[in-house]
């Protein structure tokens, strides 16, 4: 006969005479978390945060931005400068590569040199200050080294090499072209990369890189195009190809300004640190754990 080891409602024993468990006793459920949430708003963990512990100091950018903005519209301005200057030579059925000298007209050339010094310029002032930022807010980014040795290193061995004589010539100034150039190319791919990381647009600076490739690849098609067929070299004929080569520029002019000002606002977003403020101290919550330990 099986003999139950549940105490009955009377007295606690087994109506047979057998052995029973005293009742087991229970204390009331508790959270490990409960004390830490009662002392979570204390005042005293909020004393010590101060907003120089939450926010990390970046450098501006905005007007590195703006600068390089603004030379990119002054290349379009160049541009429609070109095609003008163009026109009688379109008139004779002449192309000349859709290209003219400096000094050839003075408007045209002085606005393409500062036009280019802004670009020059100002990128290089943004790239490294928005590669400082991004260091500081996703330390695994770019770092502001790279494009400081790409765009001192290529200019200098492209002056250099105007500057020499002889049979290191040619070899310099196409060290410094394929510096500069192919280290561009490194720059905003790391950009774009460090974009994608933060929550920036990594499409605008897609298109910083494949813009200037494409403008490239549309003069070689006008050339082959105007090469097998002549009787396109009509005034009309030409200003149109002209003018949708301008429209790579003007792309370039809003991408990078879009690119920019989408990298800035995601630097902004995660340069506030507010894990320390809104979380108890390790010390609070290890006590919590060991008085929970402890009943």
């Amino acid at each position: 006969m099986e003999n139950s080891a549940l105490p009955d409602a009377d007295g606690g024993r087994d109506p047979a005479g057998g052995p029973t468990l005293p009742p087991r006793p229970t204390a009331p459920v508790s959270d490990v978390w409960d004390d830490v949430l009662s002392q979570a708003a204390a005042p005293v963990l909020h004393g010590h945060v101060s907003s120089a512990d939450r926010l990390s100091w970046l450098l501006p950018t905005r007007a590195a931005a703006l600068l390089t903005t603004i030379g990119w519209a002054g290349a379009v301005i160049a541009q429609l400068m070109l095609l003008s200057a163009l026109v009688p030579s379109f008139d004779l059925g002449e192309t000349r590569n859709f290209v003219v000298p400096l000094d050839e007209s003075a408007w045209f050339g002085a606005t393409t040199i500062v036009s280019g010094s802004a670009i020059y310029l100002g990128w290089f002032w943004w790239s490294v200050s928005a590669a400082f930022n991004v260091r500081r807010v996703s330390p695994l980014s770019t770092s502001p080294w790279l494009p400081t040795s790409v765009y001192l290193s290529g200019p200098v061995l492209l002056l250099i090499g105007l500057d020499s004589t002889g049979g290191t010539r040619t070899g310099l100034v196409f060290a410094g072209c394929a510096t500069y150039g192919l280290g561009h190319i490194a720059v905003v791919a790391s950009f774009r990369r460090a974009a994608v990381r933060i929550g920036a647009s990594g499409d605008e600076f897609a298109k910083l890189l494949w813009l200037p490739l494409a403008g490239v690849v549309y003069r070689v098609f006008v050339s082959l195009v105007l090469e097998l067929a002549p009787q396109w070299r009509t005034t009309n004929v030409l200003i149109a190809f002209a003018a949708v080569g301008a429209l790579f520029v003007s792309g370039m002019m809003v991408s990078t300004w879009r690119a920019t000002q989408s990298f800035e606002r995601a630097c902004q977003r995660l340069n506030t640190r507010n894990l320390g403020a809104d979380m108890p101290s390790p010390e609070l919550i290890s006590a919590a754990i060991r008085r929970s330990a402890n009943r």
